[in-house]
């Protein structure tokens, strides 16, 4: 499986299946399985312009939306931010104004800009800031924001409260609040667990009537075993069957009557080995001597 994480994040490296792409020079996605654009790394919330919410990125963003719309194969995942530190206003190569993320991510002027990167128009872009913890396989992962409504299919909630975590929407594409590019461990473990019925492809029938190594002595095994476990359910009802014969035996040291009367026959007939159908029971057992 290969994957290309689009990012600004300097201190994620490439790796056998992993190639680190800048967020200014991607890959064609299509040339991998999956793509994930990283929206959480700091370069990409800072604007040396003076209106809060735009960003510096805006033309490697729009760039990316168009790559997005022309990618046919891929799977593509966006990775939203965490909450931290927004800064503008450039002035003699310093930024002067800061603002939390929290506190811009849903203004017009931001989800303007950041939309660019997006497949279509209608994407998520709203979340609620709120802390969670969402655990992923063994690894727990955290978000500052889930989404603010359903959109699409949901694929993971966090633990306890159940907010939305991640969303697959339009098929191919998955939109995340998870802090999943903190390091390689991580992003692998919530793709592998994501994707995991699509890291193989389908195995054909055919396959099945080709015998590799030991393939015939442990089907064989397999139909012994099933032949052995029938052979046992047998005797177990059989068994269950006597039990319950016994304990209607037992009944007559506890049960009067009719119902006794009929047990004791069913014994009598098994000790005489007689039939005691035509037997008339006149009820004059207590008489006096």
């Amino acid at each position: 499986m290969k994957i290309q994480l689009i990012t600004g994040n300097k201190e994620m490296k490439s790796t056998d299946n992993l190639i680190v792409s800048d967020l200014s020079r991607p890959m064609a996605m299509d040339d991998f399985d999956i793509d994930i654009i990283d929206l959480s790394f700091a370069d990409i919330w800072k604007y040396e312009g003076s209106t809060i919410g735009k960003t510096n990125k805006y033309k490697d963003l729009q760039a990316i939306g168009q790559m997005v719309r022309g990618t046919k194969k891929a799977r593509i995942f966006y990775v939203y931010p965490q909450d931290g530190k927004y800064l503008f206003h450039m002035n003699k190569g310093i930024y002067t104004d800061v603002e939390n993320i929290k506190n811009i991510l849903n203004s017009t002027t931001c989800v303007e800009d950041y939309k660019e990167c997006f497949p279509y128009r209608d994407a998520p872009i709203n979340v609620i800031f709120e802390p969670t913890k969402t655990t992923i396989g063994k690894i727990t992962y955290s978000a500052d924001f889930h989404f603010a409504i359903q959109f699409g299919e949901i694929v993971t909630k966090s633990d306890t409260s159940e907010k939305i975590t991640t969303l697959n929407c339009y098929g191919n594409i998955y939109f995340t609040t998870l802090n999943i590019c903190r390091s390689y461990d991580e992003l692998i473990n919530y793709i592998d667990s994501i994707l995991g019925d699509n890291k193989t492809c389908d195995i054909p029938d055919w396959i099945n009537n080709i015998n590799f190594g030991d393939d015939e002595e442990q089907n064989e095994i397999i139909k012994d075993s099933i032949i052995q476990i029938e052979t046992s359910k047998g005797k177990i009802e059989r068994a269950k069957e006597k039990l319950e014969e016994n304990l209607r035996y037992k009944s007559i040291l506890y049960t009067n009557g009719d119902e006794l009367v009929e047990v004791v026959y069913d014994i009598l007939e098994k000790i005489l080995d007689c039939n005691l159908a035509g037997f008339e029971d006149r009820k004059i057992e207590d008489f006096p001597l």
